[in-house]
């Protein structure tokens, strides 16, 4: 499955998921910011992913209209603010992997 993460600057929280998405199931996941790529980056990556995981609720304005249905539910990837600093940080690291957990148990990261 193609994933897009998406987070402030793309360097933190999204990497981290990515890297659990990545390693730890297989996935093609590619990680974005919303405030460092442009709405035409956000928006050509959004088309080629077959889902679009936001690190808090509101990168989800981000994303165009037509690729909303993309979007898994913000609340069940919602990390908050990156107090981290680092996307290898073993508290992020646990918190994206739970996350990631619990989306494949509940099928909605499961490859067609």
């Amino acid at each position: 499955m193609k994933i897009l993460t998406l987070c402030s600057a793309g360097a933190v929280r999204s990497v981290a998921m990515a890297h659990v998405l990545k390693s730890r199931y297989g996935h093609d996941a590619l990680a974005a910011g919303h405030n460092f790529n442009s709405q035409g980056t956000i928006d050509l990556l959004s088309g080629w992913a077959d889902r679009i995981i936001v690190m808090q609720p509101r990168y989800a304005k981000g994303i165009l209209k037509k690729h909303a249905h993309k979007i898994v539910e913000p609340a069940l990837t919602n990390v908050g603010d990156d107090v981290w600093g680092n996307s290898m940080s073993l508290g992020l690291q646990r918190a994206v992997y739970v996350m990631a957990m619990e989306l494949h148990r509940k099928g909605i990261l499961k490859k067609s």
